[in-house]
């Protein structure tokens, strides 16, 4: 890779920095582009070259942030049922899924708290349950036109992903005071016994 193209991926990830360490303790209407540049170490007409506003580094930045969850949200779950729900294929993509979202703790965190016009928690929240809609249409076609099925498809697709995500938002916010291990064995009691069966039972 060219020294120019490593000077702009480096200038582009101290801008995105310098983002979210405004959105930490300032509101998004009092960040102004001067701040930002002052954080990012950078002059304004650097900034200007890659962004037309704060907001549209905003825009930008919650897109690709978005489109990363949605791809590390594996939803293969949908596949299962409930014999077979506690197996290592589905239960390691979900392990797999919780470790990102781990990894991205610090982001997120200012993300879900961040005074912008914008709630990026239920966004989550939403992408998740497209992912599993999706996924369970390709096993149920018939889902698309079946106004029962859908209804209960997407229910099913929405509780499991607001109980997921809050879930995993308690535990980071609480320090992990329950162990990884306890944490995704109350998941698979849920998947086995709870929600995800009496879903399988009823599509």
């Amino acid at each position: 890779m060219a020294k120019e193209d490593l000077r702009v991926i480096k200038t582009l990830e101290s801008i995105d920095m310098a983002l979210l360490e405004s959105l930490k303790k300032t509101p998004f209407n009092k960040i102004t582009v001067g701040m930002l540049c002052t954080k990012a170490r950078i002059n304004r007409t650097t900034f200007y070259k890659h962004y037309r506003d704060k907001f549209d580094l905003l825009d930008d930045y919650i897109a690709r942030t978005m489109e990363e969850f949605r791809r590390e949200n594996d939803v293969v779950f949908v596949d299962a049922d409930p014999d077979t729900i506690n197996e290592d294929k589905y239960k390691m993509p979900f392990r797999k899924t919780v470790d990102f979202i781990i990894s991205k703790k610090d982001i997120y965190e200012i993300l879900w708290t961040a005074q912008i016009d914008r709630n990026i928690f239920d966004e989550m929240i939403e992408a998740i349950a497209e992912n599993i809609i999706k996924r369970n249409i390709i096993h149920h076609p018939d889902i698309k036109t079946d106004q029962e099925k859908f209804f209960k498809a997407s229910l099913f697709a929405n509780l499991f992903a607001y109980n997921h995500l809050v879930s995993v938002r308690w535990w980071l916010a609480n320090d992990y005071i329950v162990s990884k291990k306890d944490f995704y064995e109350l998941f698979d009691d849920m998947m086995r016994e709870g929600l995800f069966k009496v879903f399988k039972e009823q599509l």
